[in-house]
């Protein structure tokens, strides 16, 4: 199952008018060619505590979870698409001291040892699928000519206690001229829904 969210950015000055809330439903359009009913479809995700997102994520025993929101910066010049997902966190220092790069006893001894992950930090457990599905999306969007695009690796807030891959996608910049003037386009919306979903169908290929 793939849950799609849709949001706008903070300040409601920048924000998108509300019927454009709905290019999670532009979304849930273009993926269905690929999983029919296997889609959920989620909007005004501000609305919803981040527990309560979660839930329904888990819930639904999503395969993917994609957030779109829509960015806002103070200077003008600033324009594209940023992804955020979930950090990896491997290892914690396997070649901490020891001498030459060795493995550390100490670190091998607790990695024999059961170790828990805290709920809130269960999307690590995804964060390489995660990392994947974002060059996937970010590249797609690039191809289209929707750039310039950014990547950052961060555990962002909605994410919490989701246990499945997923990012953030800040679809646009609504303070840039050219991007608020396509996204304010029910045009530019569907063209935005089909590269994602393009970004999409590439990452599950290469699964």
């Amino acid at each position: 199952m793939v849950q799609a969210s849709s949001s706008t950015a903070g300040n409601p000055a920048q924000s998108l008018p509300e019927q454009y809330n709905a290019s999670a439903v532009f979304l849930n359009s273009a993926l269905a060619q690929g999983w029919g009913d296997r889609i959920a479809i989620r909007t005004q995700a501000e609305t919803l505590s981040y527990a309560q997102l979660a839930e329904q994520a888990n819930r639904a025993q999503a395969d993917l979870v994609l957030a779109l929101h829509f960015d806002g910066y103070v200077d003008p010049r600033a324009r594209g698409a940023t992804a955020y997902c979930p950090l990896a966190t491997v290892g914690g220092g396997e070649d901490e001291p020891g001498s030459g790069g060795e493995p550390n006893p100490r670190t091998m001894a607790a990695s024999s040892r059961l170790s828990l992950l805290p709920w809130r930090e269960v999307a690590t457990r995804h964060a390489v699928q995660s990392r994947a599905l974002a060059e996937a999306v970010l590249s797609a969007i690039e191809l289209r000519g929707l750039g310039p695009t950014r990547l950052r690796e961060r555990l962002p807030y909605m994410f919490l206690g989701v246990n499945a891959p997923g990012i953030l996608l800040e679809c646009g910049t609504l303070t840039s001229p050219g991007d608020r003037e396509r996204l304010l386009s029910p045009l530019g919306l569907e063209t935005l829904a089909a590269t994602i979903a393009e970004g999409v169908a590439a990452y599950r290929r290469n699964e």
